[in-house]
């Protein structure tokens, strides 16, 4: 409506610049970013978010994602990769679910 707007969400700067800096405050020095691991089901927000990062990522396989990439309870691999790939994202790791 003429306003400016300012997105904090994934895959978004200002909500990886928070999560930084909260990590170094709570470190009590700057955060080693080889070492922050960002963990999601959706490419175009926790993927697409750490790739502009430059951070890993893991992805969940059976989240949003769930019926393509899972079969039997097992990760599609080759899937997964295709997923991102049309995407232009990359994951570091991926995995079927996040339980714990």
């Amino acid at each position: 409506m003429g306003g400016r707007v300012t997105m904090a969400g994934k895959p978004h700067r200002p909500i990886y610049d928070l999560a930084l800096e909260k990590a170094a405050e709570r470190l009590g020095r700057p955060v080693d970013r080889a070492r922050v691991l960002c963990i999601g089901d959706g490419p175009g927000t926790d993927i697409r978010g750490a790739n502009s990062h430059k951070l890993d990522c893991l992805f969940i396989a059976n989240g949003i994602h769930g019926a393509e990439t899972v079969r039997d309870g097992v990760l599609q691999p080759q899937i997964v990769e295709h997923l991102l790939a049309i995407e232009g994202l990359h994951a570091a790791w991926a995995m079927a679910d996040l339980v714990w």
